[in-house]
């Protein structure tokens, strides 16, 4: 519904998830060659705080930004090992998301990203 939320949310969203695979130790991870799942798709408000190119052994381009949202459909569905896809390029999510309340109730949630190129 347009006009209740006080987050912007004016960017669209696509939350990906890799499914788990075990290493030679035994340990778990997210193995993103094994492909990725479309967990949600939503809105929410991105804001970017750093661009940073070094050209140390290769060049390469790091962005950094917070994502922040309030949309119902979007609580509770982001994991801090998922990605996500912002403006035709994909993101990882970078710190646990994190929700936050006031008075009591739901008010939105934010997580870092970042995208690194080359």
């Amino acid at each position: 519904m347009p006009g209740t939320s006080i987050i912007r949310n004016s960017d669209i969203i696509t939350v990906l998830r890799a499914p788990y695979a075990e290493d030679d130790y035994g340990s778990v991870y997210r193995d993103w060659e094994l492909g990725a799942t479309t967990v949600a798709s939503g809105r929410a408000s991105i804001q970017h705080y750093m661009a940073l190119e070094e050209d140390i052994d290769r060049q390469t381009e790091t962005e950094g930004a917070r994502l922040f949202t309030d949309t119902a459909d979007m609580r509770g569905v982001i994991q801090s090992e998922d990605r996500v896809v912002y403006d035709g390029r994909t993101w990882e999510v970078t710190s646990p998301p994190q929700e936050y309340r006031l008075f009591g109730r739901y008010h939105h949630t934010e997580m870092f990203i970042r995208l690194v190129v080359g």
